[in-house]
């Protein structure tokens, strides 16, 4: 579902020469290729290319649903790797509108306190970082980062990112939530 405005995207030839997937218009418009009009970059990529784009296996699960619900689009994810000195699970989002954040808060409202994500098996520390600075109030979209084991770190294993069970347990209860509150939109099964 995602977004309800379609917003284009370009088909461009990165450095390598090899198709990539541009939001709005590049800078150097001799290397467009093609446009598609879509809700989101993951259906973009999707019309452009015929699939979706390789994602963490650990959070795509989440990827994916947040890409369902009504006024939330994805950009950019990551699922933690202690290698690469970001151990934290993330995935970067935008919102439409201030009701579509005032909901994600709501379905997300399970993970209510320290007290709650400590006795939670696994436990899970979540953190949604709005910039309401960035175009707050213009008409375009809300630039948001939803950080998954970062305040303080997940508990269960300090420094390391959260772990495909903490990160599927999160998927499941926010889908179960969502699909209750959007049942046109977002499935019920994951």
């Amino acid at each position: 579902m995602g977004f309800e405005k379609l917003g284009t995207y370009y088909v461009v030839n990165d450095q390598d020469g090899r198709p990539a997937l541009y939001d709005g218009l590049p800078p150097d418009e001799r290397d467009v290729r093609g446009s598609v009009e879509a809700c989101s970059p993951l259906q973009a990529h999707l019309a452009a290319f015929g699939v979706l784009p390789q994602l963490d296996p650990g959070i795509a699960g989440l990827v994916l649903l947040l890409n369902e619900i009504p006024g939330i689009q994805t950009w950019s994810s990551c699922e933690g790797h202690v290698g690469d000195g970001d151990p934290n699970a993330s995935v970067a989002v935008s919102f439409e509108n201030l009701a579509a954040i005032e909901n994600f808060s709501d379905l997300i409202s399970f993970v209510v306190s320290d007290e709650a994500a400590e006795s939670a098996e696994p436990p899970l520390d979540l953190c949604l970082v709005i910039d309401l600075g960035t175009h707050f109030g213009d008409g375009k979209p809300i630039s948001c980062s939803l950080e998954l084991g970062k305040y303080p770190m997940d508990r269960a294993r300090p420094g390391k990112p959260p772990g495909p069970r903490a990160l599927q347990s999160f998927t499941r209860e926010l889908r179960r939530r969502a699909a209750a509150r959007f049942p046109a939109a977002v499935s019920g099964l994951s």
